[in-house]
């Protein structure tokens, strides 16, 4: 009986191992169809060439990748304030690489962009439940909805 047990223990940490991988690997697949959102919304708004959105496309793909590495990393450490002012700082890293590659028409259509950008998120973390105080712990959504 004792072997039966620990193969039921063994068994069930291994499904439990691959659905932890299994999530992650969605996970992953949900940013980079994002980044490749964001990309196609980029690629008209700001005209770019094909030079340009293969650029871009490199400089958020290797963001992306560096990001999947520091969530890691700070997630080993149990470290949430490293991991928020790490991304802060990647975030406007990559916010200047990408407006390198940019016209200053380009720019200026980029900025514009990001305001948008930065009211919609202020915008969704003032509803009731939202991220940004207010509302119900425990995620995005209220009681009841």
């Amino acid at each position: 009986m004792g072997n039966s047990i620990n193969r039921n223990s063994l068994v069930t940490t291994i499904i439990a191992a691959f659905m932890i991988i299994m999530g992650s690997a969605v996970l992953a697949d949900e940013r980079a169809d994002r980044h490749e959102k964001r990309l196609e919304m980029m690629k008209e708004r700001l005209e770019l060439t094909d030079g340009q959105l293969n650029e871009i496309r490199a400089i958020m793909e290797s963001a992306r990748l560096e990001g999947e590495r520091d969530r890691e990393k700070y997630r080993e450490a149990k470290d949430r304030e490293g991991a928020r002012e790490t991304a802060k700082a990647r975030q406007k890293a990559t916010e200047e690489k990408i407006e390198a590659v940019l016209n200053d028409k380009q720019k200026e259509k980029y900025d514009k962009m990001k305001d948008e950008m930065g009211r919609r998120k202020d915008r969704r973390g003032e509803r009731p439940g939202g991220r940004r105080g207010g509302g119900t712990k425990g995620g995005r959504r209220g009681m009841g909805r």
